[in-house]
């Protein structure tokens, strides 16, 4: 059976070759002889001696110096079998020169000149080859020319002509699944999702083996702020027959992925599921520092604060010491979860004993907030007031405790702290400091000193996407300036369009323009990027002023689970109950 099939392929192969064996009329023997040698020249070479193919091509290339067939036989011959490139491109040239519409010899021309590095003189010849009146293009090999195309460009950045070259190939292959996957990441690249989306679907449909491809149309999706349909594409390349399965690195990654689309019942599950394996695996007594600190991670997560505590005393004390301090913030965060404050405190003072003063900072502003959130408002203070006495941190010391006072509501000592940290720090890194001092200021009904103070940020910090968002929401806020509200927020997102804050406050500028249809586009998908009091009664808010009170009812009751001191949320519950 296999010698029968090997015939019948070198019996094509004599048959195809016949009408373009030789340019040149001759007697029927004098025709006949380079055919013959040409077929077995072929046929030795299907039978793997490319040695003896090669001087069999080259006795009929005498034989007819004419064929353009036999120059490009010889040419692949020596360009994929003996791996001498230059006498390839001779014999391709001699092709093209002889059957100047054989697209073969022009391919295999730009070939050579790929591989040279000559990307741009190797696309025009292959579209100057394509587009001869007497070309003849065998579709698979101008899929495979592009294909080629495609793959330098995407290598040079040229994203444009990648996707150009990945489509032609697409349209010209019989099997496209990988070129259709290539052109979707490129899609991917050049910040067109919804195209690589559509390109990676077709994968699937060519190829429904390629598991990998619901991993590619997961990270689209990310890309897009898609979670729910990221987290699904996930879910089925982890349980495809031919995925990776369920590895405890992808369930902590689809774990996330189903929080970030508020699927939290999923999200519970594949936390068991995780926590699950790793306690079987591992104790305290036998994890390392780094899986101490993931299961610490999960049991948190879970709400199991108690049983994550031995996890993360056995990380901090296995760690090395550049990584100790970051694992002692973690653990006085968890303390403090429980209500042990002093262990908490405790914890952050060794930290900021065992670095240096400056990367102590932030170290001291959490034992404060720590102090701070369980009444101890002197020791609060006093933790602040040491980052005063840190060479090169005062303005960022007086800018902590300024916001301290400022949520004590003592105004005035707010406003002078947060004044005092403008003054100190260099222009260049004031806008956060201005943005803080305009809020104390609006606080103190102070609004056109406020807005001074950020104008003046702007100033300084035009192309600053958080000065920009602030003053934008200070228009909305008040209801002023509203078109120059809009193009200062629109001008923040471009810069970060993924920030939720900042659709916030655009989507509120679309509400106070009347614009409520724009409004809910932006402020739900802020919403279903964080959880954030105020962007959830932003929603309800708008769908009370449109009518829909179950909807407003439902985002309110929301906010108040977030921050349940939130009274001007209560009051509008209240209103709609009455």
């Amino acid at each position: 059976m296999r010698r029968l099939t090997r015939q019948a392929a070198w019996l094509c192969l004599v048959l195809l070759a016949a009408p373009a064996a030789s340019a040149r009329a001759g007697t029927p023997e004098e025709e006949a002889r380079p055919f013959a040698t040409f077929c077995t020249a072929i046929h030795t070479r299907m039978e793997g001696n490319e040695a003896e193919a090669l001087r069999l091509l080259e006795a009929a290339l005498e034989l007819d110096p004419y064929s353009a067939h036999i120059h490009i036989h010889l040419g692949r011959l020596y360009e994929s079998g003996m791996e001498d490139h230059d006498k390839a491109r001779s014999h391709f040239q001699a092709a093209l020169e002889i059957a100047p519409g054989d697209f073969r010899a022009s391919y295999g021309i730009a070939r050579w000149l790929l591989r040279q590095r000559k990307y741009e003189e190797a696309r025009d010849l292959i579209l100057e080859a394509v587009d001869r009146p007497q070309a003849i293009l065998p579709p698979e090999t101008l899929g495979d020319a592009f294909r080629e195309l495609a793959t330098r460009a995407h290598a040079l950045g040229r994203l444009d002509e990648a996707a150009e070259f990945y489509e032609q190939a697409a349209r010209r292959t019989r099997r496209p699944a990988y070129v259709l996957l290539c052109l979707g990441r490129v899609y991917r690249q050049m910040d067109k999702p919804e195209q690589a989306v559509d390109s990676f679907r077709q994968v699937l449909r060519y190829a429904p083996y390629f598991a990998h491809t619901h991993r590619e149309i997961s990270d689209t999706f990310r890309q897009m702020g898609e979670w729910a349909p990221a987290f699904d594409e996930f879910i089925a390349y982890m349980d495809h027959r031919h995925g990776p399965g369920r590895q405890m690195r992808l369930i902590r990654e689809a774990s996330q992925l189903a929080i970030n689309a508020r699927k939290l019942d999923e999200a519970r599950e594949l936390q068991q599921e995780l926590l699950d394996q790793l306690l079987v695996t591992y104790s305290p007594n036998n994890a390392s520092a780094h899986q101490c600190k993931d299961i610490a991670h999960i049991l948190r997560q879970m709400g199991r604060h108690e049983r994550a505590v031995p996890y993360l005393e056995k990380a901090v004390q296995s760690a090395d010491a550049d990584l100790k301090p970051p694992l002692q913030m973690e653990l006085a965060e968890l303390y403090e979860e429980l209500g042990r404050t002093e262990d908490a405190v405790r914890t952050l003072d060794r930290a900021i004993e065992a670095i240096e003063p400056a990367g102590s900072v932030r170290y001291r502003a959490q034992k404060s907030a720590i102090l701070e959130a369980a009444g101890e408002h002197e020791r609060a203070l006093d933790a602040l007031l040491d980052i005063l006495d840190i060479p090169g941190q005062e303005a960022v010391g007086h800018d902590h405790i300024g916001r301290f006072h400022g949520r004590r509501d003592a105004t005035s000592e707010a406003i002078r702290h947060l004044t005092e940290a403008v003054r100190l720090a260099e222009p260049v890194e004031s806008g956060r400091y201005r943005i803080h001092l305009s809020r104390a200021l609006a606080h103190a009904d102070q609004a056109e000193e406020a807005e001074e103070v950020l104008v003046e940020a702007r100033r300084i910090l035009p192309d600053d996407p958080a000065v920009n968002n602030a003053l934008g929401w200070f228009y909305a806020e008040r209801g002023i300036k509203l078109a120059e509200a809009r193009r200062l927020a629109e001008k923040a997102l471009a810069v970060e369009p993924r920030n939720p804050y900042f659709m916030d406050t655009l989507g509120w500028i679309h509400f106070r323009l009347g614009e409520n249809q724009r409004a809910l586009d932006k402020l739900r998908r802020a919403a279903a990027m964080t959880d954030d009091s105020t962007i959830h009664e932003h929603v309800g808010d708008v769908y009370k002023a449109i009518g829909q009170q179950d909807k407003a009812r439902r985002y309110w009751l929301r906010a108040l689970e977030i921050d349940p001191d939130r009274e001007s949320v209560r009051r509008k519950l209240d209103d709609i109950e009455d």
